[in-house]
């Protein structure tokens, strides 16, 4: 057991894992006397909360790291208090060097508004393995340089329309369907199938560009509805409802126009503006690390971001992961679908492929306000073939689709939710049998 990494979410989680481990290795134990080493060696394996895995390497670590092997991890409180005197000394300390882009981003924001935002910024950038670097590739996403079409900031910009024009078209293809279906107002019908068209018709022009869809809205108009006859038999209320969804989906449809109503030079103008505010934001962000850093340094105390981002600097060094990698034959990963990048990047810095386990499910990733990384376990999931199919060595997935703790009337109820919601468009995965 001590060649084995079991990380799960929290401490409570990996004390009852370690519980539950005891006492079957115990019970085994009375058949195999043998497995008695196993029951002695478990109060030394490792199974806990990647944070407290990422604080004992960071003390068995300490002097390649430079750090003092005395820290203590600081709680959310004390923290915080650190965290936002860093930010109002930052703040200050930009305001007395005044430079110009640190003053633009003033301008558009007030000033506690602006260090919520850097603040915002910075938790979001600690997620990831590579934060300065993102930070750097961000301020240059809004630099103009060369054709409009072809920068970051556009190809966004169309894919943030063409992901939510398809979301429109799956809409419209439903109010078609209640148009045509049983007691449904059929005299509605023509003008919701020009809605589909359209959605399509779009949907593809933002495929193109920026500019290929800026030119498709230009002129939209909406088929009006159908008089009824004094012969349609339908349902009032279904006739309502109709009503109701194309209201809404043509003022979804305008809002698009408004965000895409300025020309390709003019777009690019304005986005071109954001550039100084952005790197006066950056230079906020940069200035708060290190005063945080600073203050945290002189307490002897790390936060979580530190833990992370400490064992990835440790993992750098190939001894280091060398050790881990022949230490851990097996890796096993509770709740994966809370990771975050930076996580991702630690375990599988020295995990073997052919010994890493990971157990997740995406409709219960609720830490994403804790910046948590859904897509990282939609990658696998959507990758691996399933195991009945995957060929010796191939990474492959276990559906776990029965649920034993739930009534039927209860798992028809939440899978008619699911299903209804998600969408590989909209909620990043199919809600299918699987």
């Amino acid at each position: 057991i001590e060649n084995m990494l079991v990380v799960t979410f929290t401490n409570a989680a990996a004390g009852e894992m370690r519980q539950r481990i005891g006492e079957v290795l115990s019970r085994a134990a009375r058949e195999e006397p043998a497995l008695g080493e196993q029951v002695m060696a478990l109060s030394r394996a490792s199974i806990s909360t990647l944070h407290r895995f990422c604080g004992s390497l960071l003390r068995e670590h300490f002097q390649a790291l430079a750090i003092d092997p005395g820290f203590r991890i600081g709680d959310e409180q004390e923290c915080g208090v650190l965290s936002r005197q860093a930010m109002e000394d930052a703040i200050y300390s930009c305001y007395e060097v005044g430079s110009d882009a640190f003053l633009a981003a003033d301008r558009c924001y007030a000033q506690e508004e602006l260090g919520e935002l850097a603040l915002e910024l910075h938790r979001f950038m600690m997620t990831r393995p590579d934060p300065w670097a993102f930070l750097d590739r961000a301020q240059k996403t809004v630099r103009m340089t060369g054709d409009f079409e072809r920068s970051p900031a556009a190809g966004l910009l169309a894919d943030f329309a063409r992901r939510k024009l398809l979301r429109l078209h799956e809409s419209a293809l439903e109010t078609l369907a209640l148009c045509e279906g049983e007691n449904g107002p059929l005299h509605y019908a023509a003008a919701c199938g020009t809605d589909v068209r359209l959605t399509a018709d779009l949907a593809a022009a933002a495929a193109e560009g920026y500019t290929a869809l800026h030119d498709a809205l230009h002129g939209v108009t909406f088929a009006a509805l159908g008089r009824k006859k004094k012969t349609d038999l339908f349902d009032e209320d279904i006739a309502d409802r109709v009503k109701a969804r194309r209201d809404a989906f043509k003022k979804a449809i305008g809002d698009v126009q408004t965000a895409f109503a300025l020309n390709p030079d003019d777009a690019a103008a304005d986005i071109e503006m954001t550039a100084a505010p952005l790197d006066g934001l950056a230079e906020l962000v940069k200035t708060y690390d290190t005063l945080y850093a600073a203050a945290k340094k002189q307490r002897g105390l790390l936060d979580f971001n530190d833990l992370e981002h400490g064992a990835l600097k440790a993992l750098a060094l190939p001894d280091v992961r060398d050790a881990l990698n022949k230490r851990y034959r097996y890796v096993f990963i509770d709740e994966y679908q809370d990771s975050s990048a930076i996580q991702e990047a630690i375990v599988g810095s020295f995990a073997r492929e052919d010994g890493l386990f990971l157990v997740g499910d995406v409709k219960q990733s609720i830490y994403r306000f804790r910046l948590a990384d859904p897509t990282i376990f939609l990658e696998k999931y959507l990758s691996y073939v399933p195991a009945s199919e995957a060929e010796e060595g191939q990474p492959r997935k276990v559906l776990l689709s029965r649920n034993f703790r739930s009534r039927r009337e209860v798992l028809d109820g939440t899978n008619f939710v699911f299903r209804s919601v998600m969408s590989r468009e909209m909620g990043e995965m199919d809600y299918g049998d699987d």
